[in-house]
């Protein structure tokens, strides 16, 4: 198959403690990879396809709690989904950009 994805990816590790909660702040699971265009969720929560839902990524060592649309594009084998932002604002876009600076050039970052 071939990569179709167009921007870097950060694996980011459990130690960040970066997760995704829904609109009424419960917990959906840990983010597992960051990229401009989307990001990977362990959860064991289903969610509909195609559909945007409104969610807050929060990183709480960097201060983040950002409120974004993203729609799951995908299931892994694993069972972890994996979101694309949904018109993503600018001030979200800056905040995502730190994080996947942060976790993407840090000595020994997967990429």
């Amino acid at each position: 198959m071939e990569e179709r994805r167009q921007f870097d990816r950060a694996t980011i590790p459990p130690a960040a403690n970066i997760f995704a909660e829904d609109d009424r702040g419960t917990r959906l699971g840990r983010i597992l990879v960051l990229g401009r265009g989307g990001f990977l969720l362990q959860t064991s929560r289903t969610f509909p396809v195609n559909v945007p839902l409104a969610l807050v990524i929060v990183a709480e060592q960097d201060g983040i709690r950002r409120r974004i649309n993203a729609a799951r594009r995908y299931l892994t084998e694993q069972g972890d989904s994996g979101f694309e932002f949904h018109h993503l604002e600018p001030d979200a876009a800056v905040e995502i950009g730190v994080l996947i600076g942060k976790y993407f050039y840090a000595p020994g970052a997967e990429k």
